[in-house]
């Protein structure tokens, strides 16, 4: 949680950092003088890697700490997630405003061990049978997304807040011995109720190396909380 915590804070701090250091003629938001610099016409694109996996983090805890779960007496109980994984790409309308699309992908899955002995009659004996469980969980997110960029005079660096919506997918799958159960699958897409519009806030920062190739560190809510990547841009004066 501490380690969580420090992230958020220098994610969240970076950007006045480099906005201090970027403008040389004072803190003022003066936008006359400010944007000097004009993105218009420039294309974006944005590999990222979010984090943390909250889901994941829910469900490791639930199936580790559920007391029906537990009566079961499984031999080992293993989560893992992916994601989220995705990017981000857009068009500079005027300095100030860019419209684009954001695209991520999640999962996690739990497995579920189990062994017991059974009789073989092959080996006239008891053998350790071994069973394992799988339930997998896949989302799919994507929106239309704005950015609405803050004064700075530097060519190299991006400050933007903005919002964004879409819609929100959530496969469901369980495997037992690696087969799929479709009764299963059936049963949890018709009981589990899942809006189907995803919505997000965001605050970031962009700071570029070269002409062309940059960092992006992001904040949100709706989809990765934290979020940093490769910036590629297009078109750059």
């Amino acid at each position: 949680m501490k380690n969580l915590i420090l992230v958020i804070i220098i994610t969240i701090g970076l950007p006045f950092v480099f906005f201090g250091q970027n403008n040389e003629e004072g803190a003022t938001f003066d936008f006359n003088k400010k944007i000097r610099y004009d993105r218009k016409g420039q294309f974006y694109f944005n590999p990222y890697y979010g984090f943390p996996h909250l889901e994941k983090i829910f469900i490791d805890y639930y199936f580790k700490s559920d007391s029906t779960i537990k009566s079961y007496n499984f031999e080992k109980i293993k989560t893992k997630g992916i994601g989220p994984l995705g990017f981000r790409a857009g068009y500079f309308l005027n300095k100030y405003i860019s419209l684009g699309i954001d695209f991520y992908y999640n999962q996690y899955y739990v497995d579920l061990t189990d062994e017991y002995e059974v009789f073989d009659f092959e080996l006239q004996q008891n053998v350790i049978q071994t069973d394992v469980y799988r339930y997998i969980m896949t989302r799919y997110r994507g929106l239309i997304s704005g950015n609405f960029y803050f004064p700075t005079s530097k060519s190299n660096f991006d400050l933007y807040g903005g919002l964004g919506i879409g819609f929100n997918i959530r496969k469901f799958d369980f495997k037992e011995n690696n087969v799929s159960v479709v009764e299963f699958q059936e049963e949890v897409e018709n009981s589990t109720s899942v809006l189907p519009i995803a919505m997000r806030m965001n605050f970031g920062m962009r700071y570029y190396f070269t002409k062309n190739i940059g960092f992006n560190a992001e904040v949100g809510i709706g989809g990765a909380l934290l979020s940093a990547g490769l910036m590629i841009r297009f078109n750059a004066k």
